[in-house]
């Protein structure tokens, strides 16, 4: 999916765990619509202090009916206008990227077997 996000300005997407992973991975700024009913408002919440991202929530998204009175529309609307803010937002989600996360955690892991097996 990082792949498919390097060819995109802006991400409109929900704020699932892995997708709030792999944004930062990309640098890609975000508009961000939690799925109401799990708790991805707190996910997306994290991105969204940090400066990498805006929230719209799910029951706004669409405003009357008519998706370009929606709050969705005009966030993107206002995004893709602003290139020195999505440059921003996108340089605040390169800051949050882990490339090395998973070698990070298996390094972790092991010291963790290891001293747990006394070796």
């Amino acid at each position: 999916m990082t792949r498919a996000f390097g060819a995109a300005d802006l991400a409109i997407c929900r704020s699932g765990a892995s997708t709030l992973a792999e944004l930062p991975a990309a640098q890609l700024p975000a508009v961000l619509v939690p799925y109401p009913y799990v708790h991805q408002d707190e996910n997306a919440d994290y991105l969204v202090r940090q400066g990498a991202a805006v929230k719209v929530q799910d029951a706004a998204m669409l405003g009357n009916g008519r998706p370009q009175d929606g709050d969705l529309a005009r966030e993107v609307i206002r995004l893709l206008e602003n290139p020195h803010e999505r440059a921003r937002m996108a340089e605040q989600s390169r800051a949050l990227a882990r490339p090395d996360a998973a070698r990070h955690l298996a390094e972790i892991l092991s010291r963790l077997a290891t001293r747990r097996a006394g070796w």
